[in-house]
């Protein structure tokens, strides 16, 4: 697993892959006003074609997805750009049968969607920094157990 990744005089890319509208208008929303250049996707498709399309600092998956199968898409983007960091979000209450499937699959982070509505800022700044300097994957693991009710 990849534990940095640098963007170097570039805004970082972000990948948002959610089959909900109304959510993934939410994070694409906050993420542009924090400076990321954001795309939102709605399937495992067009979320692959965009990562080949250039280099993408942060993907964020909704792992609940009923469009397509979270786990395969986890695979094939860490197969096709293993410096992406890898964000999945799922219900609060699936965890416990979601998040091992998750961490399998390639996952470098993993939260529930209350604590990526809530932390999304600081998430985002761990794993895809604007100003360049490397990311911490283990400082964004902090934020991994933030649950938010």
């Amino acid at each position: 697993m990849n534990t940095s990744h640098t963007v170097v005089g570039a805004i970082p890319r972000v990948l948002v892959v959610d089959d909900d509208l109304f959510f993934s208008v939410r994070i694409e929303t906050t993420l542009k006003k924090l400076g990321y250049e954001v795309e939102v996707v709605g399937n495992a498709e067009d979320a692959l074609l965009s990562v080949t399309k250039g280099d993408t600092a942060l993907v964020i998956i909704n792992f609940r997805a009923s469009k397509y199968a979270a786990g395969d898409l986890v695979r094939a983007i860490k197969l096709q750009n293993p410096s992406s960091a890898v964000l999945c979000f799922m219900p609060h209450v699936q965890m416990p049968e979601l998040k091992p499937l998750a961490r399998e699959a390639g996952a470098d982070l993993i939260v529930a969607n209350s604590a990526l509505t809530m932390r999304l800022p600081q998430l985002a700044e761990k794993l895809a920094p604007l100003d360049g300097i490397a990311t911490s994957l283990a400082e964004a693991k902090l934020l991994e157990g933030v649950e938010v009710e």
